[in-house]
Order: C-alpha cells, then structure tokens, then sequence
C-alpha cells in the first residue's frame, strides 16, 4: 500500500509503460500511475479471485481509472483485457508498437518535463484533490487551489507575462 500511495501522491504526473501481461501487484502499481503507454501485445488483469481472494488496491483504484461495470468484470471474473479493450476504456491512454512503449512513454514525460513544475504540481494536486468529489464541490476546492497556491507561484506570473509579451516563458518551477 506505501508504494503504491507513493506513486499516486508524488507531486509530478508519473507515466508507465506496459509491455507483456501486467498482473496483479503490478496492475495495481500503473492503476496510480497518471499517464499509461502500452504496447499492442501488453494485457492487463487482475486474477486473484481465481485464487480465492481480491485485489483491494484495484477496489479502490480501478473504478477511479474506468467505468464500474469494466472494473468489477476484471475483479470478478479475473480475466486479462488487451491492450486495445484497454485503450477503448480508458485504462491506457496510448497503444504503440511493444518496440516503442518505452520511446512513446519517455517523450510524453519528456513533453512535460519542459512546463513549468509549478503547474504541473497544482495540476496533479487538483485532480487528486476533486476526484470523486460532487461537481459543485469539485469546482469550488479547484478553484481555491487555482487562486490561493497556482496563482502565488512565480511560473504562473510568469507564463501570464509571457503570454501578454508574446515571448516564450522561462520556468522557474516555483
């Protein structure tokens, strides 16, 4: 549970790349992963209750990632999902080649590692700090994270001033 807490409250968006079977443990790890690539040959599943037992991190994480009904046919039923079911639910965000998770999944990290850290923190503690939480709700703790942390931060004045001057930003990640 620590590590898989730790993946999922680590302040920056954290990506993985899947290929071959993930299951079990290591199903349960990408669940609190932001961002999933996975290669046309990876599947995903969760077969405990073919052992006579649950899996209560994908309990608690699974239905967060994709709709009930998905969640509870994996849990119950154990059976893998392939990569494109996955895909089409919403559980991996991309499908590539297997030969290019590892390339596809580095970009997108790459892709973010040139924002500002400033935004991609609020970003990440904003989703984590709504979800599941009623939409009027929602919006008012998004708002207040927005105005009173995102806005005090040196990379949002920043990238505003940019915007207004027409120049690139420079990121402080403050």
């Amino acid at each position: 549970v620590e590590t898989i807490e730790r993946v999922l409250t680590f302040p920056l968006p954290v990506f993985a790349a899947v290929r071959g079977r993930c299951l079990g443990g290591g199903f349960e790890l990408i669940q609190a992963a932001d961002v999933v690539v996975a290669g046309e040959g990876a599947s995903f599943g969760q077969p405990e209750i073919l052992l006579g037992v649950t899996a209560p991190i994908a309990c608690v994480l699974l239905p967060r990632r994709v709709a009930a009904g998905v969640a509870a046919e994996l849990l119950f039923t154990g059976d893998p999902l392939p990569a494109r079911r996955a895909l089409e639910t919403g559980l991996v965000q991309r499908v590539v080649p297997d030969a290019q998770v590892d390339t596809e999944a580095l970009a997108l990290a790459a892709r973010c590692a040139r924002l500002s850290g400033a935004a991609l923190r609020a970003t990440k503690r904003t989703l984590l700090a709504t979800a599941g939480h009623p939409p009027p709700d929602a919006l008012r703790e998004a708002a207040t994270l927005y105005v009173n942390e995102l806005m005090e931060t040196y990379d949002a004045r920043e990238g505003l001033n940019a915007f207004l001057e027409k120049r690139e930003p420079s990121w402080g990640h403050r």
